[in-house]
């Protein structure tokens, strides 16, 4: 596909983008203002301080073929790192006899919800810019960004995040 050709697809997953980051975002101010009775609430400023380099920095680096590999691992660890907190957030806090109602509509799986489409719109602007990328055997589907290499990173980096909260509590 010519550059020309790609510009539609491309404009409309660069909006698609921004779209999903200033909707999270604006979420996730809504439950978590950042000011409370007129003070800072420095608790909220790593998301918010994410949020706009999501919406910003994430799609400026998209803008152009040469840097949109930076801008789709950018996206992704924010997503990951994003949903990590988010669900962790959402077990220390869940009460007991919990139902699969209560982990859908209690819970912050919508709002990772909304972090995973974001990730899956950067992969296809990825993809959209590097071409099909064949998969034939387990090497190529773990290097760096293929499948596999995001699913050893959430796994490694959930593991370590997951160690630190049990042992530094």
């Amino acid at each position: 596909m010519s550059d020309n050709e790609q510009a539609g697809p491309r404009r409309a997953l660069l909006a698609a983008l921004v779209m999903t980051a200033l909707g999270g975002a604006l979420l996730h101010y809504r439950i978590h203002p950042l000011y409370r009775q007129g003070m800072l609430a420095p608790v909220f400023l790593p998301p918010a301080v994410a949020a706009v380099v999501d919406i910003v920095l994430v799609t400026a680096l998209f803008w152009r073929r040469d840097t949109a590999p930076l801008g789709y691992l950018l996206n992704g660890l924010l997503a990951i790192y994003g949903a990590i907190f988010m669900l962790d957030f959402s077990l220390s806090h869940f009460p007991p006899g919990w139902t699969i109602a209560d982990l859908a509509f209690r819970s912050l799986f919508a709002d990772c919800a909304i972090l995973a489409g974001d990730f899956f719109v950067g992969k296809a602007l990825y993809d959209l810019y590097t071409g099909p990328r064949p998969l034939a055997g387990v090497r190529q589907w773990l290097q760096f960004l293929n499948p596999g290499w995001w699913l050893v990173h959430t796994i490694g980096i959930t593991a370590i995040y997951s160690l630190g909260r049990i042992l530094w509590r």
